[in-house]
């Protein structure tokens, strides 16, 4: 098992997450990971992006780009700092447990959980991680999306 970082938790050169301004302003990421030139391996976690400090999400979906085959899409917060990718990190399903992307006919997966409206806003930005059940090859346009819309909570 491995955990790979995409363009949002890489320590070096990292994407920007977009941040609200002020509470209760909703924002959207479409956070993604690119199978282009290195192989997605079952047991892999991508660290694939980051929720914003006093953020909580609102909705979610996941699709790919190009065919991937069938397959299994776990999704949650990832415990542990952003960007490490030596660590163990443990994956939450708060998002999906192992709900079904059928990419030959180019499907669109919603959130369904009510565990991910649930994930309460923290004082600190943390990793959104996912974990997909079967072998990826590497080949072109072989992308994974996590679209993920969050608010900025001010706290009860």
């Amino acid at each position: 098992m491995a955990t790979k970082l995409s363009e949002w938790t890489k320590l070096s050169h990292r994407r920007p997450t977009p941040m609200p301004h002020c509470s209760g302003e909703i924002m959207f990421a479409d956070f993604w990971y690119s199978v282009v030139g290195e192989r997605l391996d079952a047991d892999d976690i991508v660290d694939i992006g980051i929720l914003p400090a006093r953020c909580e999400i609102v909705d979610w979906y996941a699709w790919c780009e190009a065919d991937v085959g069938n397959i299994t899409l776990t999704a949650g917060i990832l415990a542990g700092e952003i960007g490490d990718d030596v660590s163990v990190r443990v994956l939450g399903t708060e998002l999906f447990s192992a709900a079904s992307i059928d990419t030959g006919e180019t499907s669109i997966v919603r959130g369904a959980l009510v565990t991910g409206l649930k994930i309460a806003a923290s004082e600190s930005d943390r990793s959104i991680g996912l974990e997909v059940g079967t072998d990826i090859e590497v080949g072109a346009g072989k992308i994974i999306h996590l679209g993920v819309w969050y608010r900025m909570n001010a706290g009860e």
